[in-house]
């Protein structure tokens, strides 16, 4: 077995193992995440083949038997028997000149943080420590009294804060267990350091911030500086290493940052545009644009052009969702993810059209996906194969803080009280003892709760 051989075949192994520990994580929170997650499996899948376009004859028989045992082993013969019926699993076939380039993983000894297949034929650049001047942010002062909101009006608020620093606990445990080092990955999904932080400066409680610091050695040593960086794009987390390296000038943290903005799956400068053009890519796009703001948080330079081609993806994301209408689908929490980017953006480089993209997103939700009865939002806006027009209450938490956004910046009491109607219909719907669902949860409210009350 020659050595390129060797290679693709260790990496064609590792990536679906990735893929079936989410799929297994997915099972655990119950069949209504799984059918929820699935569809962003497949489609990982799908990209993975159609962007790396690797020749997989050789491997095809490898594969095929390496699928009837998972199946056997998570009963999920649905999902891949449609990967095993496609022919594009064993047609696929590099351009020519590039076979060498196809497959851009590191050899990495078993046990080893899952590696990811990097989108582009070029080699990703290798990630330095620039000579930049330090950031001219200062380092956050651990506040000696726990501030207090001013938003007892808002409906569910008490349960809001006490659920938060329970089940932030609950899963800190597992951290700390006997659990799999899948099940520890798993429970950092959704940036769990940065909400760890973000509760701990509301309560003052000391065990929180030895649970972040679980929480980094778990996603940032051993997963993202594991894999060079290199995450796939819908696991690009910065914003708790952000936190990290300015309140306690952890140069770890502020390292792992700059690789991921670098080496993230659809981060490289490299990456072709058209690969992220897509509606569908909004999450990965939306991501890229806060690791390299993050980066530059961190005192690394603007990534120029990139970070504005990125930004206007995000805008061109809004177009085919609301005004073209040619997107195959509308996902209000993608929408939501897009407009955190998007404010976050508009921080650092004012654009007038962001106001009223995310104001033409959010009545477009409203009025389309918007179930007073169950106080959630439509998973997706019509039915897909991969997840239809059932509430998803779980989702709530990422979606409200836009709706406070706008209240903060238009005054109009309108969003104020749809943020509140979100707000509850989140806090009484989510399944928080599922790790993911309480980190989607707090991710972002803190903002939305701040937004709120101005």
């Amino acid at each position: 077995m020659d050595e390129e051989y060797a290679e693709n075949l260790r990496w064609l192994l590792r990536r679906s193992e990735e893929i079936v520990m989410h799929m297994n994580y997915d099972l655990a929170a119950g069949p209504k995440q799984y059918e929820r997650e699935k569809d962003h499996v497949y489609e990982e899948r799908k990209k993975l083949f159609l962007k790396t376009k690797t020749n997989m004859r050789d491997y095809a028989a490898y594969w095929r038997e390496w699928i009837k045992k998972e199946i056997k082993r998570f009963s999920l013969a649905f999902f891949f028997l449609a990967i095993m019926a496609s022919p594009v699993s064993a047609e696929l076939i590099c351009p020519k000149g590039t076979q060498k380039k196809c497959f851009c993983i590191p050899k990495i000894k078993t046990p080893t943080p899952l590696p990811v297949v990097c989108p582009t034929m070029a080699p990703s650049p290798t990630a330095v420590v620039c000579p930049t001047a330090p950031p001219s942010l200062t380092p956050t002062t651990t506040p000696s009294v726990a501030p207090t909101f001013s938003n007892a009006t808002i409906p569910q608020f008490s349960k809001w804060q006490d659920n938060m620093k329970s089940y932030g606990l609950k899963h800190c445990t597992l951290l700390k267990g006997s659990a799999s080092y899948d099940e520890k990955l798993a429970a950092t999904y959704y940036d769990l350091a940065r909400i760890l932080y973000q509760i701990y400066d509301d309560t003052l409680d000391t065990n929180l911030l030895a649970c972040a610091d679980a929480a980094e050695k778990i996603y940032r040593d051993k997963y993202a500086i594991g894999a060079n960086g290199g995450v796939p794009g819908y696991w690009s987390f910065t914003k708790g290493l952000v936190i990290d390296y300015l309140r306690n000038n952890d140069a770890i943290s502020k390292s792992a940052v700059n690789l991921i903005a670098l080496n993230g799956a659809y981060h490289p400068d490299s990456t072709p545009l058209a690969w992220t053009q897509d509606s569908t890519m909004s999450r990965e796009v939306a991501y890229a644009i806060e690791a390299y703001l993050d980066a530059e948080d961190v005192g690394y330079p603007r990534r120029v052009p990139r970070l504005q081609q990125m930004i206007d993806q995000a805008f061109g994301h809004y177009d085919q969702w609301f005004v073209k209408k040619t997107a195959p689908y509308v996902r209000p929490f993608m929408m939501a993810l897009t407009a955190e980017a998007l404010i976050q953006a508009n921080e650092k480089i004012p654009n007038v059209k962001t106001l009223p993209a995310i104001k033409l997103g959010a009545d477009w939700i409203w009025d389309n996906c918007w179930i007073p009865g169950s106080k959630a939002f439509k998973y997706t806006d019509r039915p897909t194969d991969s997840g239809g027009t059932e509430p998803a209450p779980d989702l709530n938490l990422l979606i409200a803080p836009v709706y406070a956004w706008l209240y903060m910046k238009t005054g109009d009491i309108k969003y104020r009280d749809r943020h509140d109607l979100i707000f509850e219909g989140g806090v009484l719907g989510s399944y928080l003892t599922q790790p993911k669902i309480y980190n989607q949860n707090y991710r972002w409210s803190f903002d939305g709760v701040k937004w709120r009350g101005k």
